[in-house]
């Protein structure tokens, strides 16, 4: 997490980026703990933990996604949660509703995430950095394409 928060201010950007830690959950409803400990020097290998963990840890906020929007109006979510995309999203959906929100960048896929995101009125899109060009799939939920997705009003 140090690394991204490191390139965020070398770029000029703690003024248009809010990088925070949660554990997900889904809806609120569904949530049963308060907080969970994640290690925090094992770098891409970080995980959660027992209290017993001897290296750095950072205790986080167990929490939906919408409850910790709320007060928000991101213009863009990026989302990594290792394999907890869907669960994730299934607590995000005023997130995603809201029309500040223009694009999702999700790292994992799966066939309910193709479901569910242009069900929430998102896009599957394709950039090539070369040619600075953007393609637009209008994919049926059972493709899977890329991680990201712009709003479909766009």
């Amino acid at each position: 997490m140090q690394k991204v928060q490191i390139v965020i201010k070398i770029n000029n950007l703690c003024d248009l980026i809010s990088f925070q830690s949660y554990a997900r959950s889904g809806p609120c409803k569904e949530v049963s703990l308060e907080s969970l400990w994640l290690s925090t020097d094992r770098d891409a290998i970080n995980s959660c933990l027992d209290h017993s963990y001897q290296g750095e840890k950072q205790r986080v906020p167990v929490t939906a996604l919408d409850a910790q929007l709320a007060a928000l109006h991101p213009t863009m979510i990026k989302i990594d949660v290792e394999g907890f995309e869907y669960d994730l999203l299934q607590g995000a959906s005023t997130s995603l509703a809201i029309d500040s929100c223009l694009a999702v960048i999700i790292k994992g896929q799966s066939a309910e995430i193709s479901a569910l995101l242009p069900s929430s009125g998102f896009d599957d899109i394709a950039c090539d950095p070369i040619l600075r060009s953007v393609q637009v799939f209008r994919c049926n939920q059972h493709q899977i394409r890329s991680g990201s997705r712009v709003r479909n009003s766009m």
